[in-house]
């Protein structure tokens, strides 16, 4: 069985912001977005907070819920 990971970014420029999604390094994919609509997609993808069972940035950088 393959593990697939998935790391979703944000990147602002002087004029946009944009999500960027990181399947691998041949699979990335941005798209212009707003912060609510990054927070999100976020959700969808379980990388908003710590999750039961997801390894995900909370879990990856040890960091904390606010």
């Amino acid at each position: 069985m393959m593990n697939m990971s998935v790391i979703i970014r944000r990147r602002v420029t002087r004029d946009q912001g944009y999500t960027v999604i990181m399947f691998d390094k041949d699979h990335v994919y941005d798209w212009p977005t707003t912060i609510r609509e990054h927070n999100e997609i976020l959700k969808l993808y379980l990388q908003d907070r710590p999750h039961e069972g997801i390894l995900n940035d909370f879990t990856r950088f040890k960091l904390k819920e606010s």
